[in-house]
């Protein structure tokens, strides 16, 4: 998807969603469908929440980033926001999953957590990924549904992205537009969603979407073109996925 100006990226496509580790709607877990999906958008950096790594046997114990990281032809990250020590496998894992057609250059994971066994913690990839000779942060996860921990997640985003760089958020944040989380975030970060075409159409659920969920926000370094739903193969998980074209501005300096 991506057209040069000057060595800089022109354009470049963005998908979030949230698989529930491929266990559709009519309770098929069927990765082959996530993968479709995710290669029909021709996305170039892809976000995805609910991802197992040989984590039970409702997944067959697959390595779901792995595997569709070889599907797709991508280089990826797994951040584990669960992790389990097994007899069967050496850990079971469960968390975010970051895909990109360009080169990572780092990353790493940040585990937000309320006291043990208050909530099911949190993780947050945070990576950086090269296009041409502009470096983007890219930020993956998955809000919480409890208040503080979800709370604790927009702070330690906020505390990430005070760079310079262009930088991307997605996931299933778990918050409605304009609520009092997502007005937190808004102080920071563009929603892509604003431009969306399809105006009143939800993420959540995907049989008949009434609100909205998934998001992917840009900071000012971003322009945004548009944002839509994908409503193909609603059957595939519980939310649909969410894609954006947006462009990285050209008086960004080069940074390699």
């Amino acid at each position: 998807m991506l057209s040069e100006k000057g060595g800089v990226p022109f354009k470049l496509r963005v998908l979030s969603f949230n698989i529930r580790h491929g266990l559709g709607t009519d309770r098929r877990v069927d990765l082959h469908r996530i993968a479709k999906i995710i290669k029909q958008s021709d996305a170039d950096i892809i976000g995805l929440n609910e991802v197992d790594k040989s984590f039970s046997k409702r997944s067959q114990f697959i390595d779901q980033a792995s595997w569709l990281a070889e599907q797709l032809q991508m280089e990826y990250v797994f951040a584990p926001a669960i992790s389990i020590r097994s007899r069967k496998v050496e850990q079971r894992e469960y968390g975010n999953a970051l895909f990109s057609r360009f080169p990572i250059q780092q990353s790493k994971s940040h585990i937000v957590r309320l006291r043990p066994f208050l909530c099911e913690p949190r993780s947050i990839i945070d990576a950086t990924i090269q296009i041409n000779q502009t470096l983007v942060k890219t930020l993956v996860t998955h809000f919480s549904l409890h208040p503080l921990l979800r709370r604790k997640q927009i702070k330690k985003i906020v505390e990430e992205s005070t760079g310079e760089l262009p930088t991307l958020l997605m996931g299933d944040l778990n918050c409605r537009p304009h609520s009092r989380d997502y007005r937190e975030i808004a102080k920071y970060f563009h929603n892509t969603c604003d431009k969306r075409i399809q105006k009143e159409l939800g993420t959540f659920p995907s049989r008949r979407p009434k609100i909205q969920l998934d998001y992917i926000f840009v900071n000012d370094k971003f322009e945004v073109i548009y944002s839509d739903v994908i409503t193909t193969y609603k059957e595939a998980s519980d939310h649909l996925p969410i894609t954006s074209l947006v462009k990285i501005r050209n008086n960004i300096p080069i940074t390699l």
